[in-house]
C-alpha cells in the first residue's frame, strides 16, 4: 500500500533511505522553529478559488502539484490523497455564473499494479486536450528495490471523449530498474509531441534518471537520456526539466554533486545522443542546498532557480542565476532570511517568467505567519530587485488564506498567477488560488 497522504504542511519525499532520514529530520527541525514563532497581520490576499477538505475524501486533498488552465479558463490539477480509493485524484475546476468554482473528478487513482497512486505532479495538456502526469507510487512493484515496495510509479495520460468522460492510459509503468522509479515532477513536451521528465529513483545507480517518451505506432517508448550516478554527478532529481531555445535540457537534483548537496545539470543533444554536464554543485551556507524546484531558462540560455536550506541557519535558501556567457558562473539574486529578519520568505519553489522577463515565485515557509510567501524579482537595467507580494496568514480562525505552498505558479489567459497551497489548516486539505500580480 502507498504511504498514507500527509497532513497539510508536510511533503512526501521519495529519496533513498539515508537521504530520506536526513531531509526528514532537518525539515522537521525547521517546522518546529517556524511553528513556535509569533503570528502577525498579513497584507493583501490571493483569491481562493477552491478549498479541499479532508473531511470529504472523495474530492481529494493535499494538492502538492500546481494547476494549469485551458483556453476556456478551466483549471486542472492533481491531489496527493483522497478520492474514492484514497490514492489521490485528477480534478477539473470550472467557473460558474455565480462566481464560484465547481470541481469535477476526472480520475480516481486506484493504487493497483495497473494504475498509479499519489500524484505530486503539475499536469501537462497537449493541443488535443489530453492530460499527462506522473504518480509517485502505484504501478509495478519491485521487491528488490525498497523504494518500490508501494509501486514504482507511472506516467499516465487522460483523454477526453465527446460524452464528457475521461479515459486513463498508463503510458509507462516504471520498473524500478534501469528505466527509473518514483517520478515526483510533471512532464514537458517538445514540438514533436515527445514527453520528457525525471524519476527520483531507479536507474543504473538507483539514484534517478532523465527520460523521454516517444509516441510510436506500437505505443509509447521510453528512452533513458541520463542515469545519475551520485558522487560528483547529481542524484535524486525531484523537479521537471526545462528546454532552452537550442533544445538542450536543464534541471536540478536534490543531492549528489561535489558536496552531495545537489546540482544544476544540462543535457545537450549531440548527434542523436545526450551528454550531461554538471553546471553547479551546491555547497551549503550562503549557496544553499539541493533544490526541490526546477529551473527556468531565458533566451540567452541563462538558468534561474532556487535553493533550499533545511535548518535554522541563515540564509533560508536563495534565488540564483547561472550565466551562460560566463561558463555558468553563479550569481545570487536574493538570499531569503525567513522570519529571522523582516518576515522574508524561506525555501523558494520553482520560478516563472512573465512576458517582461520578471520572475515570480512562492516560498514554502517564512513570511509574517511562517506560512509562506509570494515574491517577485523585477528585471532592471542593473539586475533584479526583490519584493514580497503576499505573506500567507495560514490557519487563523475563519481564514481562507493558504499556507505552505509547494507548487510552481502558472499564468492563466488573463495574466493572473495560479497555484496551490497545503492550507488553510485542518480539517481543510489545501486550496487552489489566483493572484493578480
Amino acid at each position: 500500500m502507498p504511504t498514507r497522504p500527509l497532513r497539510p504542511g508536510f511533503v512526501s519525499l521519495a529519496l533513498t533511505r539515508n537521504e530520506s532520514l536526513f531531509v526528514f529530520l532537518q525539515l522537521m527541525a525547521l517546522l518546529l522553529v517556524l511553528v513556535g514563532m509569533g503570528r502577525a497581520a498579513s497584507d493583501q490576499k490571493p483569491v481562493p478559488l477552491y478549498l479541499f477538505d479532508q473531511g470529504i475524501n472523495a474530492a481529494g486533498f493535499n494538492p502538492i502539484g500546481g494547476v494549469i488552465s485551458d483556453a476556456d479558463g478551466n483549471l486542472y490539477g492533481t491531489t496527493q490523497g483522497g478520492g474514492e480509493n484514497g490514492f489521490g485524484v485528477v480534478y477539473k475546476l470550472t467557473p460558474t455564473s455565480e462566481g464560484l468554482w465547481k470541481e469535477t473528478i476526472l480520475w480516481n487513482f486506484k493504487g493497483s499494479p495497473t494504475d498509479g497512486a499519489t500524484s505530486d505532479s503539475t499536469l501537462l495538456m497537449d493541443s488535443a486536450g489530453n492530460l499527462y502526469g506522473t504518480t509517485l507510487y502505484g504501478g509495478l512493484k519491485n521487491q528488490e528495490n525498497t523504494e518500490c515496495s508501494n509501486g514504482c510509479g507511472v506516467v499516465f495520460e487522460l483523454s477526453p471523449s465527446a460524452d464528457g468522460k475521461w479515459t486513463e492510459t498508463i503510458i509507462h509503468p516504471f520498473t524500478g530498474g534501469l528505466d527509473g522509479a518514483n517520478p515526483v515532477a510533471g512532464l514537458i513536451q517538445d514540438e514533436e509531441g515527445n514527453l520528457y521528465g525525471t524519476a527520483a529513483g531507479g536507474g543504473s545507480a538507483q539514484v534517478g534518471t532523465v527520460f523521454r517518451l516517444t509516441h510510436t505506432s506500437a505505443g509509447w517508448k521510453e528512452t533513458v537520456l541520463h542515469n545519475f550516478g551520485g558522487g560528483n554527478d547529481g542524484a535524486s532529481p525531484y523537479a521537471p526539466v526545462a528546454f532552452d531555445q537550442h533544445g538542450n535540457l536543464y534541471g536540478t537534483t536534490l543531492s549528489g554533486g561535489t558536496s552531495n548537496l545537489g546540482t544544476v545539470f544540462q543535457l545537450s543533444r549531440e548527434s542523436g545522443s545526450w551528454t550531461e554536464t554538471t553546471l553547479h554543485s551546491f555547497a551549503g551556507g550562503d549557496d544553499g542546498i539541493g533544490p526541490l524546484g526546477g529551473v527556468v531558462v531565458d533566451r540567452d540560455s541563462n538558468v534561474y532557480g532556487g535553493s533550499q536550506q533545511f535548518s535554522s541557519d541563515l540564509p533560508c535558501g536563495t534565488v540564483f542565476v547561472l550565466t551562460a556567457a560566463q561558463n555558468y558562473a553563479e550569481t545570487i539574486l536574493h538570499s531569503f532570511e525567513g522570519t529571522f529578519n523582516g518576515n522574508d520568505g524561506c525555501n523558494p519553489n520553482q520560478l516563472v517568467f512573465d512576458k517582461k522577463g520578471n520572475l515570480y515565485g512562492t516560498s514554502q515557509f517564512g513570511g509574517v505567519d511562517n506560512a509562506g510567501t509570494i515574491f517577485k524579482l523585477t528585471r532592471e537595467s542593473s539586475g533584479f530587485s526583490y519584493s514580497i507580494l503576499h505573506q500567507f496568514i495560514g490557519d487563523r480562525i475563519n481564514s481562507t488564506d493558504g499556507e505552505f505552498p509547494f507548487a510552481q505558479m502558472t499564468f492563466d489567459p488573463n495574466g493572473n498567477l495560479l497555484s496551490t497551497s497545503l492550507g488553510p489548516g485542518f480539517p481543510a486539505g489545501g486550496e487552489v488560488f489566483s493572484f493578480a500580480p
